[in-house]
This record gives C-alpha cells, structure tokens and sequence, in this order.
C-alpha cells in the first residue's frame, strides 16, 4: 500500500511540474527572402536545444525563469533573445540575415578551419618535415582536392602544379604574401625557393585580391617561420637516391626581450640526380629579423636559393621510355615497334666534353709562305668530362619590410616594401641533328672544343 501511495505521489508531482513549465513556440526565416529555415539551430542552455522543422517552426518548454535563447544557421548571422518565461505561452518570430562576405585578399596572414568562408587546404610543418623529404613542395599537394603535381623531366626543382586545370601561369605563389610569379611570363620555378616553411595553404579557385596576380586556378600562401615559432636550433640531414645530399641548419630565438626576434636557417644540397645527367648543386639561406613596437610588428625578411642542376624535356612517345607501358595504355604497336626503348631514366641531352689541341706539321712554301700541313699532331688535353646540354641555373634574392598594425579588434592595415632581382638562365644547343647514336643521344650531343 505504502508503495502505491508513492507511486501516485510521484506521478502527481510530476504532472504538477510539467503544469507550471511554459510552451515557447516560434518560426525562423530568412529576412531577406521570408522563406522558412529548415534545420536551424535553438539552443536554450548550454548543450540544450532543439531544430526547426520542415516549416521553420520550434517548440520548447521551459520553467519560469529568465533565458537567452540563441539562433543560429549556416551562412547567417547568429542572433541571440532574451527572454523572461512566466505562465503564459511565448512566441518567437526570427529574422536570421544572410552573412555578406567581405572583399577576400590572401596576405600573410592564413586561412583557419571552418571560419574561413573559402575552399583551401592547409600543409602544416609536421606534415611538411615528415613527407616532404628532398621533394619539390608542390608533390606534398599531391594529397590536397583538384592538384596535381608532377616533376615534368625529373629534374630536382623542375616540378609544376596545376589546379583544377590551371597551370602555374595562372597561379597565384606568394611567400609571405608577396608574389613570386615571373612578372614576365607568371611561372614559378621551385628551385628558387627552398626556405623554411612553418605553412602552406593552398586557395582552389579564383580569389579577389587588389594585387596583379594571374590568380584564375587558385592561390598558394608559403608562410615562412617568425618569432612566435618554438625556439631553438634545428639540424636535418636528409639522403635520397640519385646520391643527393642535402644539410638544413634553422635558428629561431622566439620572442627575446624588448620584442625583439630572429629567425636564421641555411642549407646546401648536391646529387647526381635519378634521371641520366640531372646534376643538382645549390644552396639557400633566410633571415627574418622582427621587432613588436606598441601595436606594430615590425618585420624584415631576406632569402634566396643559388642553384644549378640539370635538366631533361619529357615529351618523347612513351615506347621510348617504357614499350609494355606503351602497349599496356593502347598505343599502336607499330608505333612502339619504330621506337626504341631506353628506360625511364633515359635523357637524350647529354654527351661528352673533351677539348683537343690541333697543331699542323708542314713546310712554308718557298715563294708565298704558305705552309701547306700535310697533317696534323692532335693532342688531348685532360679528361672527358660527361656533359648536360641543358642546365638551368638561377639566383633570385628577395627582401621585404612590412609593418602590421593592429589599428584595433576588427582592424589592421598591412604596409609592405619588397624589392627582388635575379640572374640565370639554361643553356642548349641552337639545332638538332637527325643523327642518333645507338645510346639514343643526338650527334650534336657530343661536343668537342678544338684549338689550334
């Protein structure tokens, strides 16, 4: 009987208390168009709420007492209302605006995950340092949507990005937000830029931005590391085939006293390359001195790459390189027959360099002078040196001083001075020859320099 007794008190207490809760109804709706929002978000208390329905309507009970009730959807302005629940019914009308996007400019500053209203996809250094090894940076993009990378002839800084069907002409590179596209043609060579990297984003699609940028295919941001990086000193030594060896020293000092930062690193690379004859030899070096003063960061960045390797063209039929590859992907087989095959390391733009002095054995003519050699004494001189005819070699330094100023909470202006030079180059031969010798070089590949 006693268990009845508080049974009964219990659902009667229970009827009691859902009686005295109130009953907040309401609607969601776009303020611009009065359509209904499906599936907006009411939340009442922390990790407490409810949706709207197929008709934007929502219905919540809720205990006298004072609430701030928040709406939010995807796309619109989060709003907030504060209300005061007694005993009668409550409703709510809500009108949600639309967020309008502010005019996009990629500096130096990044991009941040799900606040950033732009399609992007971030590198982190971990990542960097972990996969990176003695790649091109823009293989490491390979695992990002609508990239492909590739090493064109296989040449160490030959490599090329094309995102969503754009190549680097129209890409947009920039290091630290400043533009390092050839401001004649707008291609970037990778080769120039082997510096620390704390960050790389890459934008697909076409950004606005005040700056000149061919920046149709998407944009890619290489933020290099500055004081607020952990301090320390960092030492790698990486190997890889083709016997390349590459040493990276990085200094950062983080924040010192007076606001003052420096962040240092050096590096030197060689190898003989993994393609037949595509020598790599360069170096690079980076210097960022930063200074915080007030509500400026103060920063001065100075970096370059002098490099040297060789390189191949790419565009032989496939047979020449791989001939069950060729016929694996449909190629006609008396295409594949009238080629021959040299392996995938083949390079035709190479060949031997020896110098020869010629000196003519004769008589002078005992009435003109003339002498008339009857042959010639030719002597070698040296060793044959195995010779690249196409070498590309480049030095492009860069120095910029900007000052960020914090003008307030929603506010900064960016100042940037930034200057650049470069000298370089390729070299190749002024014409073909139809002539090929069975180890597929061109006869104009071997190239002798006679003296007299």
């Amino acid at each position: 009987m006693k268990r009845f007794l508080f049974f009964v008190f219990i659902l009667f207490s229970a009827e009691f208390s859902a009686a005295q809760s109130t009953k907040v109804t309401g609607t969601v709706i776009d303020k611009q168009s009065d359509e209904t929002l499906i599936g907006a978000n009411v939340v009442y208390a922390s990790g407490k709420g409810v949706v709207t329905d197929i008709n934007g309507n929502f219905s919540i009970d809720l205990m006298p007492g004072s609430y701030t009730i928040q709406f939010s959807y995807i796309g619109y302005v989060t709003q907030e209302q504060r209300i005061n629940v007694g005993t009668d019914p409550i409703v709510l009308n809500i009108e949600l605006e639309i967020i309008t996007l502010n005019e996009l400019e990629i500096v130096a500053d990044i991009a941040e995950e799900r606040k950033s209203p732009i399609a992007f996809s971030s590198i982190s250094q971990k990542m960097i340092e972990e996969e990176g090894g003695a790649q091109d940076l823009p293989m490491l993009l390979n695992t990002t949507p609508s990239v492909y990378a590739t090493q064109e002839g296989g040449g160490v800084g030959d490599a090329e990005i094309i995102i969503r069907g754009f190549d680097q002409r129209n890409l947009a590179v920039m290091v630290d937000g400043i533009p390092v596209n050839d401001m004649e043609n707008g291609r970037v060579f990778w080769s120039n830029w082997n510096l620390p990297v704390s960050n790389m984003q890459i934008q697909r699609g076409l950004g606005i931005s005040k700056l000149a940028l061919p920046s149709v295919g998407g944009t890619i941001n290489v933020i290099t590391p500055g004081v607020d990086n952990k301090k320390g000193v960092k030492i790698k030594q990486q190997f890889s085939s083709g016997a390349f060896l590459k040493t990276d020293i990085a200094y950062n000092s983080g924040r010192l006293k007076g606001g003052w930062g420096v962040s240092v690193s050096g590096s030197y690379w060689q190898g003989n390359g993994i393609v037949d004859r595509t020598f790599s030899k360069g170096g690079s070096y980076f210097v960022k001195i930063e200074k915080f003063l007030s509500n400026h960061r103060i920063s001065f960045t100075a970096f370059g790459a002098p490099q040297k390797h060789g390189q191949r063209s790419f565009k032989n039929p496939m047979s020449v390189y791989d001939r069950d590859y060729a016929a694996e992907i449909g190629i006609d087989a008396a295409a594949i027959d009238s080629t021959p095959e040299y392996g995938l390391n083949y390079n035709e733009h190479w060949g031997v360099y020896e110098d020869y002095t010629f000196i003519g054995i004769g008589t002078p003519h005992p009435i003109t002078g003339e002498v008339a050699f009857k042959n010639w004494d030719i002597t070698k001189n040296g060793s044959t040196i195995i010779q690249n005819e196409r070498i590309n070699f480049f030095h492009k330094p860069m120095f910029n001083l900007r000052d960020f100023w914090s003008i307030n909470d929603k506010s900064f202006l960016v100042s940037t001075l930034y200057a650049s030079f470069g000298r370089g180059g390729g070299t190749g031969l002024n014409s073909r020859s139809s002539v090929r010798f069975d180890n597929g070089l061109d006869e104009d590949s071997l190239i002798f320099i006679g003296t007299n």
